[in-house]
């Protein structure tokens, strides 16, 4: 017998036969996870060493794969006669096949009866369907590969597991069906808790409860999921779980609220000949019902301020777009809407998709991958794939365990259903490249905070805050026409949201849910010190929006993001940068691009970058929060030091004759350091040109080093 639920083993008569080699083990692991199919000795290497295999892989190999069968003959001797046919291993035209009954390893087995049972479940046998199940758990002795190192050990441990969730839920429906009501609270309050977002789990675990009379309980439970759903989703329960609430608070009959399977379809047996009866009068003609097209998206977001974007991304789903090819006419683009938080590119995305859906027969299907929430879900392509073929209808069992072969499949549906997939909150590319084919005939969406330029494939539609017209319209309609009259100070508050969509609609909600407030009122608060604080509505805050952003940064990054925000003027340049991150030039060009991939910089002009001012106004928060006094000083003066010192070369290279004071007896005495920026950097700087570029800077950074009336002048 193999063992791979717990410790990878074999075990003879009863008996265990451990495997010293850990890397034997992974083999043994590999071979029996793919029952008699052939692998190739490249494949095996790569999940032995996650990828990376050495040079001397194919000899080393060889050694494991000799161990392996001298294990096998041990078990084969031992367990003669009482453990069934002979396991071995096959090797023919460079790949090995393990051949054993699907009863000789643990999973096979485990596998096999979990599929028996559904199919006993579906024909309504739930007695038997029930039997089977716990004979299923019994196969399941721990961990799956416990105590195996590595990528592919994790990858492939997380999805047998997957595989038991899926089974675990099979079982709970077939008990509640049974009306073991009592029996299942304890167990499906601890998955509940494992998996609070899961709402199939907190379905099951209200239904128990309220079958056993916990009426109170099973109304906390939706309570629970719903506010966990909005905190950290930002969304709310699908309409299965509603529709249970409201059986629940209606008293309905438990009978009603259980899921059962669909009724097998009845054959018609034909009616003898008779006279056939006299025909009626013809029925009124009855409207045709319109198809109804499979669909996870979210329910449509009343757009406002995007009607040229989401004409485009209309034409796009159509086909009409310029990267369509002719010689392959069924291929449609793949479309990034990329932009900083909360410039409404998951609603622009539902708007486009739901005014699509009557175009693609198969469905439209919303992957909600949620990088920036703080569940931190798992963030691979192989769960973002795993979840588009379950939405695709894929039965669990038929999902590929091997990560290979499950990304595979998944271009495969792109590349063959006439259907429109939307990732939303996608993490980067690395976890949506591995998932797109060559020429989809799927419209793909994807809404993320990163600019996807690494995908040659993906056309990227850029987004910013919303025009001043439209950033009135949305909160006009937002708060009511009757509360936004005051034209002017509409305009106010509007520009205090510096016209981001999420900024808008935080603002919105907290004025509606204030009713004493006017216009007036709003925009004064947003003029305070800390505009971020204010906008919030209920759990949802802006601050907190831009935090997901800033966490997912390496302490690098982070620490060049609070810096460049003490700039005071509307922008800066490559140099001043690399001084105000205190880094070389090259190293500041980098981090500005990586702040840029994510949404967080912008570059305007060639080699001129600025924040949006809210997303400024957050760094410059971090920035007073993380950096002493000390340090904050120490930045300011080295800029003012580096902006200074270049006037001076730029008067010097301009007025040579002209005379003036020495640089160093005008610096004396300020403190701080004085940046040396390569002499072969500072020969690419036209003097002049940076003069004239800089002069905003100069004028923004006196007026910011200037004294306030509340703090002593700088000594003499």
């Amino acid at each position: 017998m193999i063992h791979l639920l717990g410790t990878v083993e074999l075990s003879a008569g009863g008996r265990p036969l451990p495997i010293s080699s850990r890397k034997t083990r992974t083999l043994l692991a590999c071979l029996a996870l793919d029952l008699e199919r052939p692998q190739s000795a490249s494949s095996i290497a790569h999940r032995l060493w996650d990828g990376d295999p050495p040079p001397s892989a194919a000899s080393t190999l060889y050694g494991y794969l000799s161990r392996l069968r001298t294990a096998l003959r041990r078990a084969n001797e031992l367990g003669a006669g009482t453990d069934g046919a002979p396991i071995e291993i096959v090797s023919r035209s460079g790949t090995y096949t393990l051949h054993a009954g699907a009863d000789q390893v643990d999973w096979q087995l485990y596998y096999d009866l979990v599929l028996e049972a559904r199919r006993l479940a579906d024909t309504g046998d739930d007695r038997r369907a029930l039997a089977v199940l716990r004979r299923a758990d019994g196969a399941w002795q721990g961990e799956p590969l416990a105590g195996l190192p590595g990528l592919w050990a994790q990858q492939v441990r997380g999805q047998l597991l997957d595989r038991r969730f899926a089974a675990s839920l099979t079982r709970f429906e077939v008990e509640l069906r049974l009306g073991h009501f009592a029996d299942l609270v304890p167990d499906l309050t601890e998955l509940a808790e494992q998996s609070p977002w899961n709402e199939r789990v907190a379905a099951h675990l209200m239904t128990a409860l309220y079958g056993c009379g916990r009426i109170d309980e099973a109304l906390a439970v939706y309570r629970r999921i719903r506010r966990r759903m909005y905190d950290d989703l930002a969304t709310n329960p699908g309409e299965a779980l509603d529709r249970l609430h409201e059986g629940i608070l209606r008293r309905d009959r438990i009978s009603d609220l259980v899921d059962r399977p669909a009724a097998p379809p009845v054959t018609a047996v034909p009616a003898p000949a008779t006279t056939p009866p006299p025909a009626a009068a013809p029925a009124a003609a009855v409207p045709p019902t319109p198809e109804r097209r499979p669909s996870t998206l979210l329910p449509a977001p009343e757009l406002v301020g995007r009607d040229d974007e989401l004409e485009m991304l209309t034409a796009a789903g159509r086909g009409e777009w310029p990267t369509c090819s002719a010689s392959r006419p069924t291929a449609l683009p793949v479309i990034a809407l990329s932009g900083q938080p909360g410039c409404g590119k998951s609603a622009l995305a539902l708007a486009a998709a739901h005014r699509l859906l009557p175009d693609f027969p198969d469905g439209a299907f919303m992957l909600r991958l949620a990088a920036h929430s703080p569940a931190r879900p798992d963030r691979s392509p192989e769960a973002a794939a795993t979840d588009l073929l379950r939405q695709f209808g894929v039965p669990a069992p038929e999902i590929p365990l091997e990560s290979d072969e499950l990304l595979s499949r998944c271009r495969e549906l792109l590349a063959q259903r006439r259907a429109l997939v939307l990732f939303d909150d996608a993490a980067g590319p690395d976890q949506i490249g591995p998932l797109l084919p060559t020429a989809p005939t799927c419209f793909v969406l994807i809404t993320s905070r990163h600019r996807m330029a690494e995908l040659p494939a993906v056309s990227i539609v850029p987004l910013d805050a919303l025009p001043p017209d439209a950033s009135a319209a949305m909160f006009t309609r937002l708060i009511g026409p009757e509360r936004a009259a005051d034209q002017a100070r509409l305009a106010d508050v509007t520009r205090r949201c510096a016209h981001l969509p999420l900024a808008l609609r935080l603002a919105a909600g907290r004025f509606r849910s204030r009713s004493s407030w006017d216009l007036a009122h709003l925009a004064d608060r947003l003029s305070r010190g800390d505009r971020l604080s204010e906008l919030r509505h209920g759990p949802d805050s802006l601050h907190r929006t831009l935090a997901m952003s800033y966490h997912d940064l390496s302490v690098d990054h982070q620490s060049a993001f609070r810096r460049l925000s003490l700039h005071p003027g509307t922008d800066f340049g490559l140099l001043t940068a690399a001084v105000l991150i205190d880094c070389p030039v090259d190293r500041a060009e980098r981090l500005i691009e990586d702040l840029m991939g994510v949404s967080l910089l912008a570059e305007h002009a060639v080699e001129r970058f600025s924040f949006h001012e809210l997303v400024r106004e957050y760094a410059a928060v971090q920035e007073s929060r993380e950096e002493s006094a000390a340090e904050h000083a120490a930045t300011i003066r080295r800029c003012v030091n580096f902006l200074t010192e270049m006037v001076d070369r730029a008067d010097r290279l301009s007025f040579p004759e002209r005379y003036r004071m020495s640089l160093e007896a005008l610096l004396a005495g300020t403190g701080g350091s004085r940046p040396q920026l390569p002499d072969e950097v500072l020969r690419t700087v036209p003097a002049r040109d940076w003069l004239a570029t800089e002069t905003r800077s100069l004028s923004d950074f006196e007026k910011a080093c200037e004294p306030t009336a509340t703090e002593d002048p700088p000594p003499s």
